[in-house]
């Protein structure tokens, strides 16, 4: 598990991420304190030693409106 940092303290983990080849993103899933989910909070997720700034996805990275939905 790797932590979430807002100001400077933990807000919550990570527990699994990954490239995504389709969206062009590194992509993580993460637990959140509350706190931490409001608007314009800056986050920040420590990446083998450095801090690397991070954002909450609001929609689905790939394809929001199920446009690429198949039958």
């Amino acid at each position: 598990l790797h932590p979430v940092f807002a100001g400077g303290q933990v807000a919550g983990l990570i527990t699994s991420g990954a490239f995504g080849h389709r969206t062009g993103k590194a992509l993580a899933l993460a637990y959140l304190k509350p706190e931490a989910i409001a608007e314009n909070t800056a986050l920040t997720v420590r990446v083998l030693g450095q801090d690397v700034p991070a954002q909450i996805l609001r929609e689905a990275p790939y394809d929001p409106q199920n446009a690429r939905l198949k039958a």
